[in-house]
């Protein structure tokens, strides 16, 4: 038994030492986020996830799902955006609409999901770095506010 102790001890020892840290996003964790219907809109269930990954490829990923929606309808994703560089307070009146260029689709019974991929270069083309914004999403049909979430808070570093 003692022989085999000795082993075992040095792998994890070894194990321990050769370890690395995996860094996420300091600034901003992951958040999901539940949509709301706007003006009557029919909704089971809806969320938005915004991951800040700040990786070389995917600065952000944003995942949009909805469940009981309107059937075979796309919604074009906007943010509301708040927060210094627009001149208004975090989470403030005033804000800005911005649509990002993604869209939901849903099926024959409501549902659907979608994903928005943020390249690092789309964040330092804004300017947007080391800064805080507020921000809503919104899902709008035919232009008009179907489903939104509440405002966050998200710095972007």
């Amino acid at each position: 038994m003692k022989r085999l102790l000795m082993p075992v001890i040095v792998a994890c020892v070894g194990l321990v030492a050769t370890s690395t840290t995996a860094f996420a996003d300091q600034t901003f964790h992951s958040v999901r986020l539940s949509l709301v219907s706007v003006g009557g809109s029919p909704l089971r269930n809806g969320d938005v996830v915004d991951i800040h990954d700040n990786g070389p490829v995917n600065y952000a990923i944003e995942e949009y799902h909805l469940a009981g929606a309107t059937a075979n309808t796309t919604y074009d994703v906007e943010y509301l955006v708040t927060g210094a560089p627009f001149g208004t307070a975090v989470c403030g009146s005033g804000a800005f609409p911005f649509p990002n260029g993604a869209t939901v689709k849903t099926d024959l019974n409501g549902n659907g999901n979608s994903q928005l991929k943020i390249p690092p270069s789309f964040v330092t083309g804004l300017g947007l770095h080391n800064t805080t914004l507020g921000l809503i999403w919104v899902l709008l049909d035919s232009g008009s506010p179907a489903y939104q979430t509440s405002c966050i808070s998200v710095g972007l570093d």
